[in-house]
């Protein structure tokens, strides 16, 4: 926390995210320096660089087959930017979704060989292209898969296959798409070429313009947001918010309306069919129609996050179907079309833990559909919604938010955070473009409105001009975390008395020394009073008064009060400082002394008295305990030596409590 500047909210969300506190530099501020590997760790990498650089060198064509998705695309992009910068002749073949399906195919194979191409790199693709390759293999086209699909333990007869999932892999780079994996191919090619001294007489190409494509596949074919792939989407979102890229900068310009209207209708009709699955208490959702193989992806994912079930959406054009799949933590939807691949229930498919796609045959649609929810029968999917904490109101603020957004880029491993507020009224909602609410948050909590009282305002600046620090304290911010208007407000500073008069002088605001002695000073802005007190610590007590000493320790002055819900403190961005859990207590409706019970006590005997005007006041549904009974009792007749003054005065207060009677 301290090391990295952190609230205590950013730090309690990293802590239950697990992240040592030696990796927690590279989570806030992930960088290819210190993340990225070398490329060659994986099998076959060095293969297919060398297969590469022979085709350059040789002057050879190259073709690259990619996948239809997003991450395919991008890595087909990627890859053919970069050899056509080396002046390579670059082709890229993504088949037709409908006519060809997924993945390399005999008849695509011949074509490019007929083409003149020597060389095909496949991307997003190819790990299961056994018969595709083999035809290339008998025409002499080479071919290197770059993949990052699971696959099973026999590998088809490529050049090389570059696939961090390989079942005989050993990297822990599992968790990239394809076209981080592609990245990755580059990077080693790159380094290979340079050796050989290709850039001697050429510009070097600077592979970071690069990791905006990265970004996009490795965010749309939801791979875990960690580690190497923190530090690739995180600058990729700067190399894109730069919009460089002429093709992304025109595509994300024309994306809109029809795509829209079409993913409207689209998840409207597989609403529709979804809700009678889960109604007959089916665990997996598969739904079909006529839609738009461009939205299925998408449809998917909004029934995965509505009902928290694995979701297939099946575009069906005649007797063949697009499949697009979207999983649940802890349901591995990759794995399962690979099994029904074996089980010959789809030709062609593959994908990974929480996405995949696949086509499949009309008339095997039931039977695929049983095989699912027989695989997933035991499964225990459970709809959580999960949060990283409980927030107040007023602790929901612009620096909050800023430090939220070191956590950034968030997905799958690494979810946007959720905090639940606690005592609040959601007022004034409207609709905005259709989906989205707008709202004000209202708290019975009254902090926005403490820290945003004028008076409270112009002291704080005047001590923060003065190179101080203040904070709201004691019974304003507790009565505000309960929702209760308060009268007095009191706040704590670093700032010794003198200094305070000066400082609040300086700035135009009457000051009255009325306690000075014990570090109090009364401001008074426009007709209203303000207690300001340095922060103290006791000397020595006798049981009605302290000698007290200046400090500079906020937890020394909170440890001097008498209950943990009295020692809170509130800065004026509305964080609340909480040394001794009195939110808690204040939630559990319980008095809790600070510290040793007795110690309190016998500092002011007042404490007793104050014991039962907060049980009144606040507790008056939770019992005392047993000890402070015990306390008050065995100290009631110390209350003599107080004043007669100070007595009546908390007693009146006592009486004036809704709740006095039962207390």
């Amino acid at each position: 926390m301290q090391r990295f500047g952190l609230c205590e909210v950013v730090a309690r969300v990293l802590a239950t995210r697990g992240i040592p506190i030696e990796e927690m530099e590279n989570f806030l501020f992930p960088t290819l320096k210190l993340l990225l590997p070398d490329p060659f760790h994986l099998l076959d990498m060095d293969k297919a660089v060398a297969r590469i650089h022979d085709a350059i060198r040789n002057g050879e064509s190259i073709a690259i087959f990619g996948d239809y998705d997003v991450d395919g695309a991008t890595s087909s992009a990627m890859l053919c930017r970069y050899l056509r910068g080396l002046e390579v002749r670059t082709k890229i073949y993504i088949p037709d979704r409908i006519e060809e399906g997924y993945g390399p195919n005999s008849a695509a194979m011949l074509k490019l060989r007929e083409e003149g191409y020597s060389l095909c790199i496949t991307v997003d693709c190819g790990t299961l292209a056994y018969e595709p390759i083999l035809a290339a293999q008998s025409v002499n086209l080479d071919v290197i898969v770059v993949d990052h699909h699971i696959g099973i333990n026999t590998l088809p007869k490529a050049v090389a296959v570059v696939n961090p999932n390989r079942l005989d892999e050993s990297s822990e780079h599992t968790y990239l798409s394809a076209v981080g994996t592609s990245f990755l191919l580059l990077v080693a090619l790159q380094k290979t070429l340079r050796e050989a001294g290709l850039f001697a007489r050429r510009s070097e190409p600077d592979l970071m313009n690069y990791l905006d494509l990265v970004a996009l596949g490795t965010v749309c074919d939801v791979m875990p947001m960690i580690k190497l792939n923190r530090a690739m989407v995180r600058h990729g979102l700067k190399v894109i918010s730069a919009r460089s890229n002429v093709g992304l900068r025109v595509l994300g310009d024309a994306i809109g309306i029809e795509e829209k209207e079409l993913e409207k209708r689209s998840l409207e009709e597989a609403l529709h069919q979804a809700e009678r699955l889960v109604a007959a208490g089916n665990n997996v959702i598969m739904v079909a129609g006529d839609w738009h193989v461009g939205v299925i992806g998408i449809v998917a994912g909004r029934l995965k996050e509505r009902f928290h079930l694995p979701s297939i959406v099946v575009s069906l054009s005649g007797n063949l179907g697009k499949a697009s799949a979207r999983s649940v933590s802890g349901i591995d939807i990759g794995a399962a079309v690979l099994a029904a691949k074996l089980e010959q229930l789809i030709p062609e498919g593959g994908g990974h833990a929480m996405a995949a796609g696949f086509s499949v045959c009309a008339d095997k649609f039931e039977a695929l559909y049983s095989f699912f929810l027989d695989r997933f029968k035991h499964s225990n999917i459970q709809k959580v919604s999960y949060a990283c904490g409980i927030l107040t109101a007023g602790a929901v603020n612009f620096p909050l938010w800023r430090e939220l957004q070191m956590l950034e880029p968030f997905g799958p491993g690494n979810p946007e955070p959720r905090f639940i507020l606690k005592n609040v009224e959601v007022r004034k909602p409207e609709v905005m473009g259709g989906s989205h609410v707008r709202c004000l948050i209202s708290a019975r909590i009254m902090l926005s409105k403490l820290v945003a009282d004028p008076g409270v305002v112009r002291i704080v600046e005047a001590i923060e001009g003065s190179r101080g620090d203040a904070r709201l304290v004691g019974g304003c911010v507790r009565d505000s975390v309960l929702g209760r208007d308060t009268t007095d407000i009191d706040l704590a500073t670093d700032l010794v008395p003198a200094t305070v008069i000066q400082a609040l002088g300086s700035a135009g605001i009457k000051t009255i020394p009325t306690g000075i002695k014990h570090g109090t000073v009364t401001a008074v802005v426009a007709g209203v009073p303000y207690e300001i007190t340095t922060l103290r610590r006791d000397l020595e007590c006798d049981g009605r008064h302290a000698a007290v000493a200046f400090t500079n320790s906020w937890m020394e002055d909170a440890s001097r009060r008498d209950f943990t819900f009295n020692a809170l403190y509130c800065d004026k961005g509305g964080k609340i400082y909480d040394y001794f859990s009195g939110m808690q207590d204040l939630e559990n409706r319980t008095v809790v002394f600070i510290g040793d019970a007795e110690a309190r006590i016998n500092e002011d005997f007042l404490r007793i008295l104050r014991v039962f005007r907060f049980h009144a006041s606040i507790c008056d549904k939770s019992p005392l305990s047993d000890e402070i009974i015990f306390l008050c009792n065995k100290y009631a007749g110390s209350i003599a030596k107080l004043s007669r003054e100070r007595v009546r005065s908390e007693f009146f207060k006592l009486l004036a409590c809704t709740n006095c009677t039962s207390t």
